[in-house]
């Protein structure tokens, strides 16, 4: 909101000439006479129509103007594209404020000298002269009124500290005094209190010296020194966090983590009697709420609070419309992606997986407490991939060669409507911060067959590039198309000679974390499959670096602790052949597997049922070196791999 109300001018309301009507009464009897008759009644109506002016005015700029560059500083902190409109507003405010404050304050001095005026005049016409007098000392008292609130409302947080303040760290934060004062020049202070207390400053249940510290700063003693026309906060060396005083462990029942409580920054400015019509009086602002950590591992879950409160206050139900326009700005924010948002679909996949309710609504413990299929919250999941679209895939993001965020159901729709065999990327659900590489391709009887890998890529330090871990990627040998984001094909080779996508990524912390419990192995199996030469081709061998954590779904042994599984008679599965072409696993094999199965009571399927299409398996890193050589002759036909339990 733009603050463009009109000035008064104050050549209209001259003081002097006031002062010298009184001066030179005795003088001049007449001259009274005649301000009586002539001037004086268009100055009571040129008062009642100042007070309304500046009543109006006040109003818009303490409850429109602030609170609309607080909302705006809000959203400018989560990554909300608004900060030319803050700029704007920030000079707007600091050439406005002060000038209304200074036409506040020039007509309470001249209803005051006119009062002084009035009590002269008054036994020229009493009852006039009576009537006169009220409605200036009307018009003073409520212009007081408006001088008082503009004092207590003149600190403008120009510069707010950090969200996140972590121990031992300096923050930097600048206020603006928006009103003039005399000499000499206030200092500011500065300390950091719980949000409880905040709230009891905003009510009046509590003033700033009743107010304890909820933490220790230095250096938080800064002086106020004009530049271009305003006092300006300055710190001679930055504010420290040193200590963190206290903690609030609960809020309407329920405990708080470390990093759901927040804080504020409480700015104190003592006034002296000649600005405070009140007497000696401490003006004080709040920032907007900060969280405080010790580790730099509460980062994430202390931006999730921050995030949630920079756009719903202390709202515990956020609307669903609300929260997905959050969501495409963080994801910007983050990625720093320009030319693709996030879509509908993106969005509807985001809206299932946070469950939320029927009415639209959802809670923060949704966005950033509550566990979801995999052991992280929805938040960590959202911001892990966000941060590897930043470091290593911002092109690929871009330019559509990442699906995004998509069901395997989803997928598989999208892929049934080509029979070209194709692959496509994806972020994994059971892993943060990973990609999923998904092949797609039909068999003769036209049934399409899905293979998912986790993409390595840790290893582009060592490939060069994405690029090149693709080129290099054995399962993706002979497919020829990349599926895009428009559920289009595109040829992979138009991809890999992409000269934007040909560049090494930066380094970055963006990978797996490693929970999920597969262990990266590097022995290519290679086997010969009963299918056709042309499918075998497709899939002609598979790394077992590259199998992804949401692989096992389609097993029912997927999560069945190791304890709980039986010895397997690999001999009889090394000998069968499925209806859809399981690839036949030499013999010698299969009794190697059994035998180690029955001793080490490791192994999950219980039938070759489960060894064909649609599931990966992996090693254990402890096979004996017998079976790891007979692998040479296993089919990878399919993304066929082995379960590993204990890694």
């Amino acid at each position: 909101m733009t603050y463009n109300a009109e000035s008064i001018n104050l050549n209209e309301f001259d003081i002097n000439d006031l002062a010298d009507i009184s001066a030179n009464l005795q003088i001049s009897p007449n001259r009274g006479a005649e301000f009586i008759e002539q001037s004086l009644p268009l100055i009571l109506q040129k008062l009642s129509h100042t007070e309304q002016d500046l009543k109006q005015k006040t109003q818009l700029m303490l409850a429109d103007v602030l609170p609309n560059y607080e909302r705006l500083q809000r959203l400018t902190q989560i990554g909300a594209l608004l900060n030319d409109e803050l700029n704007q507003q920030t000079v707007s405010i600091k050439r406005q404020y002060p000038a209304l404050f200074k036409e506040v304050k020039h007509v309470i001095k001249y209803a005051r000298q006119l009062l002084l005026l009035l009590q002269q005049l008054e036994q020229m016409h009493p009852s006039y002269i009576t009537q006169a007098k009220s409605m200036t000392q009307s018009f003073s008292q409520q212009c007081s009124l408006l001088y008082d609130q503009l004092v207590k409302r003149a600190i403008l947080v120009v510069k707010q500290p950090d969200e996140i303040i972590k121990k031992g760290n300096q923050f930097d934060t600048q206020i603006v005094l928006l009103i003039d004062i005399p000499s000499p020049t206030p200092s500011v202070r500065i300390r950091i209190i719980s949000a409880a207390d905040a709230e009891l400053l905003k009510t009046g249940a509590a003033q700033c010296t009743q107010i304890s510290p909820a933490a220790t700063t230095v250096n938080n003693q800064g002086t106020l020194n004009f530049n271009n026309g305003n006092l300006h906060s300055h710190f001679s060396k930055k504010p420290t966090l040193k200590e963190i005083s206290s903690r609030v462990n609960t809020a309407g029942g329920r405990r708080l983590a470390v990093t759901e409580q927040k804080y504020v920054v409480l700015y104190e400015i003592v006034l002296s009697s000649a600005v405070a019509s009140g007497g000696t009086e401490t003006i004080w602002a709040l920032s907007l709420p900060i969280v405080l950590i010790v580790h730099a591992s509460q980062l994430s879950d202390a931006y999730a609070t921050i995030i949630w409160d920079r756009m719903f206050h202390n709202e515990n139900e956020a609307d669903w419309g609300q929260f997905s326009w959050l969501l495409n700005v963080i994801f910007k924010h983050i990625t720093g992606a320009t030319s693709r948002a996030l879509s509908d679909s993106d969005m509807l996949y985001f809206r299932n997986k946070l469950d939320v309710k029927a009415n639209g609504k959802l809670t923060f413990q949704q966005f950033a407490k509550n566990k979801t299929t995999a052991d992280f919250t929805f938040w960590t999941w959202f911001e892990s991939i966000a941060q590897l679209i930043k470091v290593k895939l911002l092109p690929y993001w871009e330019k559509g060669y990442i699906i995004g965020f998509s069901s395997k159901e989803e997928l598989s729709e999208i892929m049934s409507r080509t029979n070209q065999a194709a692959f496509l990327l994806r972020f994994s659900d059971s892993k943060l911060g990973t990609v999923s590489l998904s092949t797609f391709r039909h068999d003769s009887s036209g049934l399409m067959y899905h293979a998912p890998y986790l993409l390595p890529l840790e290893n582009i330090g060592s490939a060069g590039s994405i690029v090149s871990l693709l080129r290099d990627f054995d399962q993706i040998q002979h497919i020829r198309y990349i599926c895009n984001v428009h559920s289009g094909l595109t040829d992979k080779t138009v991809v890999f000679s992409d000269p934007e996508l040909n560049v090494v990524p930066n380094s970055g912390n963006a990978t797996a974390d490693g929970t999920t419990g597969y262990h990266k192995l590097t022995l290519v199996i290679k086997g010969t499959s009963t299918e056709s030469a042309d499918d075998q081709r497709l899939c002609d061998s598979i790394s077992s670096s590259m199998s992804e954590a949401s692989c096992y779904d389609n097993c029912p042994y997927a999560s069945a602790p190791a304890s709980n599984l039986g010895a397997v008679d690999y001999t009889d599965a090394a000998q069968s052949t499925s209806s859809r072409g399981t690839p036949n696993i030499d013999a010698s094999l299969g009794e190697s597997l059994h035998a180690y199965g029955s001793t080490q009571n490791q192994w999950a399927p219980s039938s070759a049922d489960y060894l064909p299409h649609h599931v990966n398996y992996e090693l254990n890193a402890n096979l004996p070196s017998t079976i790891a050589t007979a692998m040479a002759n296993i089919d990878a036909n399919e993304g066929l791999m082995y379960p590993h339990n204990n890694l």
